[in-house]
């Protein structure tokens, strides 16, 4: 196990931003019941921590975690202490680990960290770039069957011959950046065994066996087949199939993430979220997403207006929107209820189709707006 920048690439700033939105609105106060952080992963929690030093962190790091003397000045606790969870919010990010076995161990500390009616915010390795890795192996069974080189070379010499923009040595030059080999680069990529991560149906059922109930995928459009599979046929089986299975069919046809996100509780009836089929989900309250320029969006390309995020990664990308909709974002403060933004003049007068469809439009809007993380809700108001 080496520690490289991270599981995952998200800037630590956004993983602050990001916790907050799953938890709440920022400024709720939430935080300062304090967040428990397990992890083998060293250099993830020091930049969490830069970015957040207000927040009453308790960090459990897994027994020869490198980098672990960089959090001397870090309340720590000692992993597999039976003591009960205390935290309003518990953070697991696993590092990938070359034992199978061993790979659910910061899962599992979690588990027994997390308080009643605490949620859970998992940061699992995914498969992503190892399907490339695996496809590599195979060309160099193929090209150079009775080489006498070892296969993790041979596959190496191959990714390293291939043009610097192809899609197999990005992949796999940002696999070995993640992983942290170090000055061996490639050729230590074949030591990386597909067991050591999580496919999507892997991580649920890892879970659920934990007594976990998974909620939600902190960027579900990544896990939804719908936005990429458009035949009729394939999209009505798909709408029949259960979480887990949606999911394992996008990760299967965007070769996986690099990092699975996924939020849990403890008991199934403390998973709320909209039903954006009922007229109750008008009084939700939607606000932008912190990690979006809100404040520059109107600039009209066509009939479509330009949102660009702070910083372009994996899961946070440009969008484009339509005026209503655009305005109707801009008004969004996390304070008024969808039904609020409804009635204000600037919104009105944005629409471009017959106010009898407002309702309806807004809602179908506002179910992809939170799939893509570019709008998040806060629950009805008491």
């Amino acid at each position: 196990m080496a520690s490289g920048r991270g599981v995952g690439h998200i800037p630590p700033q956004l993983h602050r931003q990001l916790i907050e939105t799953v938890m709440g609105f920022p400024g709720d106060g939430w935080h300062s019941e304090g967040i428990a952080v397990v992890t083998n992963q060293a250099a993830w929690v020091t930049g969490f921590l830069s970015q957040w030093p207000e927040a009453e962190a308790t960090v459990t790091l897994a027994p020869g975690t490198p980098g672990s003397e960089t959090l001397a000045d870090t309340a720590r606790s000692e992993w597999g202490k039976d003591e009960p969870g205390a935290a309003a919010l518990v953070v697991a990010v696993c590092h990938w680990h070359p034992r199978e076995e061993r790979r659910g161990d910061v899962l599992r500390e979690a588990r027994r960290r997390l308080a009643p009616g605490a949620m859970l915010i998992a940061g699992m390795p995914g498969r992503h770039g190892l399907y490339s890795l695996e496809l590599l192996a195979r060309m160099a069974e193929r090209l150079l069957p009775a080489s006498e080189l070892p296969p993790a070379e041979v596959v190496a010499r191959i990714a390293n011959a291939l043009p610097s923009g192809h899609h197999l040595r990005l992949r796999l030059q940002l696999l070995a950046e993640l992983n942290g080999v170090g000055p061996e680069g490639l050729a230590a990529l074949p030591g990386l065994r597909l067991e050591s991560f999580y496919a999507v149906d892997e991580l649920w059922a890892e879970m659920e066996g934990l007594g976990l109930h998974p909620s939600e995928w902190l960027f579900p459009a990544r896990y939804d087949p719908s936005l990429c599979i458009t035949e009729p046929r394939f999209r009505d089986h798909l709408s029949g199939l259960d979480e887990p299975r949606r999911s394992t069919v996008a990760e299967l046809v965007s070769a996986g993430p690099m990092t699975h996100w996924l939020a849990a509780h403890g008991r199934a009836d403390e998973v709320d979220r909209p039903d954006f089929a009922s007229p109750e989900s008008l009084d939700w309250r939607p606000f932008g997403m912190p990690w979006y320029h809100w404040k520059a969006l109107g600039t009209a390309k066509e009939d479509r207006w330009v949102l660009r995020p702070f910083v372009t990664t994996e899961l946070v990308a440009p969008a484009t929107l339509r005026p209503w909709s655009a305005v109707l974002c801009k008004a969004a403060d996390g304070e008024r209820s969808v039904r609020d933004l409804l009635q204000v003049p600037e919104v009105r007068r944005a629409f471009d189709i017959p106010p009898d469809q407002w309702e309806e439009a807004t809602l179908r809007f506002l179910e992809q707006a939170t799939a893509l993380r570019l709008i998040g809700l806060k629950p009805p108001a008491d």
